[in-house]
């Protein structure tokens, strides 16, 4: 597994943070997966507690270039890259991953304040 990014991510019409959390978008692509991978169990964990804070809010779809491919269908061939959204404090300032009792991000990866947002979300698109 590889960490593109991970960033603060800025609240829209279709993301709404409550008083004392943020969103956090993590690009992440997944290079050697089975059957086993699915991304609703990927969770994120505060490296300085150890506390699993939860599973991924929204999970789209990239294409290998990192642009917007779709909220429901990965994109054929190649390895599978996603923006895992979740909901966290808003003192989280690092992070790793976690899937099954696995620990995907061994060092814990510095949140950036900014990144790139996605389209308006489309239910059953």
């Amino acid at each position: 597994m590889l960490v593109r990014a991970a960033y603060r991510y800025p609240p829209t019409d279709d993301f709404r943070a409550e008083p004392g959390s943020q969103f956090v978008a993590v690009d992440a692509e997944f290079r050697s997966f089975g059957d086993s991978l699915d991304l609703d169990d990927v969770e994120i964990l505060d490296p300085a507690t150890g506390q699993n804070l939860g599973g991924a809010y929204e999970a789209p779809f990239l294409s290998s270039d990192g642009t917007f491919a779709s909220w429901h269908e990965a994109p054929p061939g190649g390895p599978l890259r996603v923006l895992l959204l979740f909901h966290v404090p808003a003192s989280l300032d690092r992070l790793q991953l976690f899937h099954w009792g696995d620990v995907l991000t061994p060092s814990p990866i510095r949140i950036a304040p900014t990144g790139p947002t996605l389209p308006k979300f489309k239910r059953g698109v």
